[in-house]
């Protein structure tokens, strides 16, 4: 069962983000605390990590996206589940 991926709270105050930066798709392998995308808040750019080894099942935003603190931004298999095939 796929893993829910969120964008976690960042700073106080801080509501929302703007994705400026998506580094993984569906399908890639990642490590726990890899970065999978970058937001840009009122205060600061922010590396989003991965919260475990494993494979990204499917990307849910995408660069200019407009996301709240909380928000499901990927959903991935901790451990390696099944991997996409190769394009």
């Amino acid at each position: 069962m796929a893993t829910e991926i969120r964008v976690p709270e960042v700073s106080d105050g801080v509501t929302e983000g703007t994705v400026i930066s998506v580094n993984v798709k569906a399908g890639d392998k990642v490590e726990a605390d890899q970065t999978l995308l970058e937001m840009e808040t009122d205060k600061a750019v922010v590396a989003i990590p991965s919260p475990f080894d494993g494979v990204i099942t499917e990307v849910k935003v995408a660069e200019g996206d407009t996301v709240p603190i909380g928000a499901v931004i990927a959903l991935g298999e901790p451990g390696g589940g099944a991997a996409a095939a190769a394009p």
